[in-house]
């Protein structure tokens, strides 16, 4: 049984400011495939986009569990955030295609942030204040960070290739590592609510990405009844996700939240793929189906992900069978429908923007009538 923290545990300014660093990590990041070769983004900026946002999202999830189950604003983790804030922006001044002649920096970098998170359960393990069952789960997380400590490190000091391949083992190494230390993570005080609003803040973040995205759209220029629309795509986004990740969730849920935490990546992901296409569907040097196909794996991705996050949900707010049916059939019919019409960059954003609303206004109607069920359920008690 996992223990948990009943009093509320907020979201602390520092936390705030340190996520301000995102908001132009992500704009760099999104920068990376913002880019069309012969009408497409080409295999090797994509790569380069999933590998960087792998890094920044993990820098920043790692950093969520230590304040959620540690932090204090404390003098060593209040420094020890801004030192890893700096760090970050010398990082994010490296996120470019064309990354291959100052690769051993960026893997020190890489090295640095993951040094800084050492240093903070390293104290944290000496503590006189952590109990058994703490330092227990602090070795593991000593372990993911004193290992990506050193990969990296490695890796920056090789060539190109096979420093590379290092840095990737590293990366997908680390990544999965919490997984395997998942038994110890139940045994320590864990604030859920808390990692919900911080997975939150950065979906809000990456909204705010989507937002300036679609900004040209509306000088006085330039707007149009399409300016609308993809206002309309982002706001149907944002109820689409807090439908599911506010308003429906138990927050005495019995868990460790790691399903939540790594359920964002393709969240994160798909988000930034929509914003990017949106860009690109008006453009006369894009392929047409490729940018629709881009558009809706995008789409999917975000979709299924908080789909997926319904396991933490209250009881009566349980998906059933024919929601996921309702919420398959509209995607496929709006994703073939815009392939068809690819060649109309009108036709694939009035579809497009119809099957998100659909898909928003039906996930929206669901948890209506369960709530309604539900109180009068209540009633006849």
């Amino acid at each position: 049984m996992l223990k948990f923290t009943i009093k509320h545990k907020n979201v602390e300014f520092t936390e705030l400011f340190y996520d301000l660093v995102f908001v132009y990590a992500i704009s760099r990041t999104t920068a990376l495939i913002h880019h069309l070769h012969n009408g497409i983004v080409s295999g090797e900026a994509f790569s380069t986009f999933i590998v960087t946002t792998f890094v920044l999202i993990d820098a920043w999830m790692m950093q969520t569990v230590f304040t959620n189950q540690y932090g204090k604003n404390s003098f060593l983790n209040i420094s020890t955030m801004f030192i890893k804030m700096v760090v970050l922006l010398v990082f994010t001044g490296m996120i470019v295609n064309d990354w291959h002649d100052h690769f051993n920096y960026l893997c020190w970098t890489i090295a640095a942030l993951s040094f800084m998170l050492f240093v903070q359960y390293f104290a944290q393990y000496y503590s006189y204040e952590s109990t058994k069952e703490e330092r227990h789960s602090i070795r593991g997380f000593l372990a993911v960070t004193g290992l990506r400590v050193f990969g990296m490190l490695a890796a920056g000091l090789f060539p190109i290739y096979p420093g590379f391949y290092i840095y990737l083992v590293t990366i997908i190494v680390t990544f999965l590592m919490p997984i395997y230390y998942r038994n110890r993570q139940e045994q320590v005080d864990n604030n859920f609510v808390h990692l919900v609003e911080r997975v939150s803040l950065l979906t809000i973040i990456n909204l705010g990405e989507m937002i300036m995205g679609i900004a040209p759209f509306f000088t006085l220029k330039t707007f149009t009844l399409s300016s609308v629309l993809y206002f309309t795509i982002v706001a149907c986004l944002f109820m689409y996700y807090f439908s599911v990740l506010n308003h429906s969730i138990d927050e005495h849920a019995d868990t460790n939240g790691m399903f939540l935490m790594y359920s964002h990546y393709p969240i994160y992901i798909g988000l930034i793929m929509i914003t990017v296409s949106m860009s690109f569907i008006s453009r006369n040097d894009a392929n047409v189906h490729f940018v629709t196909l881009f558009m809706y794996a995008g789409i999917f991705m975000f979709q299924w992900a908080v789909i997926a996050n319904n396991t933490y949900s209250k009881p009566h707010l349980s998906f059933d069978a024919k929601y996921y049916v309702v919420q398959l059939w509209i995607f496929l019919v709006g994703g073939v429908a815009s392939y068809n019409l690819a060649h109309s960059d009108a036709a694939v954003l009035h579809i497009t923007t119809a099957a998100i609303v659909a898909i928003t206004v039906h996930s929206i109607g669901f948890f209506y009538m369960r709530n309604l069920k539900e109180r009068r359920r209540l009633k006849k008690l």
